[in-house]
């Protein structure tokens, strides 16, 4: 195999050395029929909303305009003008980021209601609206008023101004009604001064309102002043319209490459606009006459142009793909044929066959390919096995070393827990408490089985049958569960110390333990199954259980001496073995009593109060003796 990699090789293609597999070669040359394709249709596409969406709207927009502009008189707009420059804008220069929006709304409300409204008038208009004022502010009435009054004063000082400011606002709104019959959003109309780059002062930085076409509670005034300077799209439109003079329209954004062209477009926090502009020359300033437009339309057909061409050219490749696999389909036979066995396994077809195809090497990859498959098949069988008996990872474990699932004779411990008197205490719970008061304990002593590595064979009622040393063969598993069960029993009093301070019902436990050969192996059918012992040892570990002391441990002499000379802290236990009369058993049974702490515990069968069932004693049981 070529130690070249695929980016290599396409390189070495590209430049006349072909080294790629033919299904590559050949669908490299359909992307090279794309990319010719794409050089032309790509630029379509990006170009296309300018003369299908665009352009419409810029000449409707002008033809407006037009009409605007021919209604205005240049006279009329001195008089504004005049008015602007010499008592509105020195009044709001100072500031021109702090103007209060009653401002506005008070001078448009003079030009069209012709008073002042109520309190209630003008929250009832403005209700739902969107105003000029800040998110979450209402309207300051006494500003409000304060302005009203200003700009009464200040126009009835000029005869006719007031009259001559409202009928072009009303004539510009007459303009915003008439052109709503086309399908595009109109923001508004303004009429605006602009005394160019080169004033000074104010001037330099900023444009001033004349009127517009925004009703009352959403207006501009006089004087208002809007920034230019220092904002890269409004100074590029203030150099649009002072440049071309008369008429402006919306240009090439000249940030966005060659290739994917966009509108010059306008963003402030209401939304991207385009503008457009006509311009008045009068005696000291320009008049410009602007109009936004909503540039959601033409960004929506720009992005469904793009979605079409990509769409189109991918359209392209999927035809070429099939070609191409159309024509490779004999050399890439014994390929598909290996990828089509990879899948398989992969989804869980261990059966699968992969046929002979291809000469050569390819027989000797596949024979290989179909060894693997079986012995993945061979232990994936033994893990979906062994899932049903033990824990998933003694089942990886089992899949890996291998393990006897049928019936073998192995030296164990088998231990059996059960709760004393839990049939008496239990019929005062409910079945709720019940279960959860036995998945507590069960959850402890599951988990401290696992750690001394034996395996919870089984729950009985409110007991465990637990194996150490099957199916995971260990040499100290009589110590182990011994280990196990004492700590099982100290877990029992840190658990019953809490419940009772909580309340709760509490049971106590017996731990029974035998230890040697039994059978063990997996018993059941194939819908369910069970890793389990019986016999002798099970048997007699489950007698042990029933004549332990209360919260202690009873083993068989079996376990005791396999314990060996290994130590068991800080517990007692018979130094001679007792002889018990075991059900089942014509002979006495030798066994060892291991006590974990100092209490005896007996259970009080007259008892109806479920708190006091248990009667703990402490009793002197001598230095401790554990091994």
């Amino acid at each position: 195999m070529s130690d070249k990699g695929p980016g290599v090789r396409i390189l070495m293609y590209l430049f006349g050395k072909p080294y790629l597999p033919y299904r590559q070669m050949f669908l490299l040359s359909q992307l090279k029929f794309l990319l010719l394709i794409s050089a032309f249709l790509l630029p379509v596409a990006f170009y296309f909303p300018w003369w299908y969406e665009l352009d419409p709207m810029i000449g409707r927009s002008f033809n407006m305009l037009g009409s605007i502009n021919a209604f205005v008189e240049k006279g009329d707009l001195e008089k504004m003008a005049t008015f602007t420059l010499e008592e509105a804008t020195p009044t709001f220069s100072d500031e021109p980021d702090d103007v209060d929006p009653e401002a506005s709304m008070a001078f448009n409300m003079l030009l069209l209601e012709g008073r002042l409204l109520s309190r209630e008038e003008v929250d009832k208009a403005i209700e739902g609206q969107e105003t000029s004022l800040e998110e979450g502010n209402g309207v300051d009435y006494e500003k409000l008023a304060h302005w009203f009054e200003y700009w009464s004063s200040s126009l009835e000082a000029r005869p006719g101004l007031r009259q001559l400011f409202s009928r072009y606002k009303k004539m510009i709104i007459t303009a915003k009604k008439n052109v709503s019959k086309y399908d595009y959003e109109l923001d508004d109309i303004y009429l605006m001064l602009d005394s160019g780059p080169k004033a000074s002062g104010f001037f330099s930085h900023y444009i001033v309102f004349l009127v517009d076409g925004a009703p009352w509670w959403d207006s501009t005034h006089p004087g208002l002043p809007f920034r230019v300077s220092g904002r890269k799209n409004e100074e590029r439109w203030r150099n649009g319209y002072l440049a071309e003079g008369h008429y402006s329209a919306p240009r090439f954004d000249p940030d966005t490459p060659w290739y994917n062209p966009r509108p010059l477009y306008a963003t402030d926090e209401y939304g991207t606009w385009f503008t457009l502009s006509v311009t008045q020359k009068l005696d000291k300033t320009l008049a410009v006459i602007s109009v936004d437009l909503s540039a959601d339309k033409v960004e929506a057909t720009i992005t469904q142009a793009k979605m079409a061409a990509f769409g189109f050219l991918f359209i392209l490749f999927l035809i070429s793909y099939i070609i191409s696999l159309l024509r490779s389909k004999e050399i890439t036979r014994p390929i598909s044929a290996l990828v089509e066995g990879a899948e398989q396994v992969m989804a869980g077809n261990y059966d699968h066959v992969v046929p002979h195809v291809g000469k050569g090497e390819f027989i000797t990859l596949v024979e290989t390919f179909n060894k693997t498959s079986g012995w993945v098949r061979e232990k994936v069988h033994l893990k979906e096995t062994v899932s049903k008996l033990l824990s998933e990872e003694l089942a990886e474990l089992a899949a890996r070393d291998g393990l006897t699932l049928g019936g073998e004779e192995v030296n164990c411990t088998v231990m059996f827990t059960d709760f004393a008197s839990f049939s008496t205490i239990s019929k005062n719970l409910s079945p709720r408490e019940i279960v959860n008061t036995l998945n507590t304990y069960f959850a402890i002593n599951v988990e401290l089985i696992k750690k001394h590595g034996g395996f919870t064979d089984k729950f009985i009622g409110d007991g465990i049958m637990a194996m150490f040393g099957a199916p995971i063969k260990t040499h100290d598993h009589a110590l182990r569960a011994t280990r196990c069960a004492i700590e099982m029993q100290r877990a029992m009093r840190e658990i019953n110390d809490k419940r009772r301070k909580e309340g709760l019902t509490v049971f106590e436990m017996r731990i029974g333990l035998n230890s040697g050969s039994a059978v063990v192996g997996s018993i059941g059918s194939n819908i369910k199954m069970e890793y389990t012992s019986i016999g002798e040892v099970t048997n007699l570990a489950q007698r042990m259980e029933s004549i332990c002391k209360i919260g202690h441990v009873m083993m068989t002499e079996t376990t005791h001496d396999q314990l060996g000379d290994a130590r068991l802290d800080n517990v007692w236990i018979d130094q001679t073995p007792n002889y018990e009369s075991v059900k089942g058993y014509a002979t006495q049974i030798s066994t060892f009593g291991v006590y974990v702490s100092e209490w005896k515990i007996t259970a009080n069968p007259t008892s109806k109060n479920r708190d006091d069932f248990y009667i703990i004693e402490r009793v002197n049981r001598g230095p401790r003796s554990g091994k």
